[in-house]
């Protein structure tokens, strides 16, 4: 996706940058279960990423649902309670605040995010008022399994403009890397979800971690000419990589050697790409390719 802007003074020849962005998304492998293969999850599909751009800004957003939590599946056998539509519905929150609070206005990462907590915990609350009698008992029946029902999700909001200016908030164990470097803290924190039993009246109560403990951190940067956003399913080794070198997506040898990286995770794997190119550099580039 390119979005142009031009910019032009007097007896300067008009200069050309724009936004060149990627997402690469795959499917973790099947997962094996101790007990009966067909009660549990066969595929993962809990990494969630976008992006899209309007004039000078770039916004983006990924999001990393917990693999290993309990899935509460409708009487038609779709996903009602999870960490994939955790983080699918966080996502589609987040694209909505964007555009609500209108995109070419003051844009506060750590203020959407924590809007769209409270929207899917209210949304939530009247999905399992909605319940029918069976999924009701069919759900208490899980949660009395395991006590409780817990669902999660990590998460990345962000926005770059042509100028370099970023703003980034992020939840959880997804990394960011951007050029030129400049480190940001690591974070442990999650969006939690928690369903439970209540003992006097037999209904069942949602629960959440309060925004301030999920750990939400916000940085705000300048000069930026890239960010790369990517889910802990991208390995270490691919991440240390793409620190020690200026990345360019558009690069064929960047590309192969990306691709030809074994990330030996058992996870999902998703990594979002937002580059500031000019023409020069888009020039360059396209000669080699």
């Amino acid at each position: 996706m390119d979005e142009k802007l031009y910019t032009q003074s007097d007896n300067v020849k008009p200069k050309t940058s724009y936004f060149y962005t990627e997402l690469m998304v795959t499917a973790g492998p099947r997962k094996d279960f101790k007990n009966d293969a067909n009660e549990g999850d066969y595929d993962l599909g809990e990494d969630v990423a976008g992006c899209f751009v309007i004039k000078d800004r770039a916004f983006f957003w990924l999001l990393d649902g917990t693999s290993d939590c309990p899935v509460f599946k409708d009487t038609d056998g779709k996903d009602y309670f999870s960490s994939r539509l955790l983080a699918q519905e966080l996502g589609w929150h987040i694209q909505e605040a964007i555009w609500e609070s209108g995109p070419l206005k003051t844009f506060d990462s750590r203020v959407i995010l924590e809007n769209a907590f409270h929207k899917i915990r209210d949304h939530w609350e009247k999905r399992i008022k909605e319940l029918s009698e069976d999924d009701k008992e069919r759900l208490l029946q899980l949660i009395a399994e395991k006590t409780q029902l817990i669902v999660s999700t990590t998460v990345i909001l962000g926005m770059l403009t042509l100028n370099g200016e970023l703003q980034v908030s992020h939840v959880g164990d997804s990394v960011e890397v951007v050029h030129p470097d400049s480190p940001l803290p690591e974070n442990k924190g999650r969006f939690f979800m928690v369903m439970t039993k209540d003992d006097e009246n037999g209904e069942i109560i949602l629960k959440n971690n309060p925004f301030d403990d999920t750990r939400c951190q916000t940085e705000s940067l300048q000069k930026i000419k890239s960010i790369i956003l990517a889910s802990d399913g991208i390995s270490k080794n691919t991440i240390a990589w793409l620190k020690m070198r200026k990345p360019d997506f558009r690069d064929p040898a960047f590309r192969k050697t990306i691709a030809a990286i074994r990330q030996k995770t058992c996870d999902d794997k998703a990594i979002c790409i937002i580059q500031i190119l000019t023409d020069d550099e888009s020039n360059d580039t396209r000669q080699n390719d």
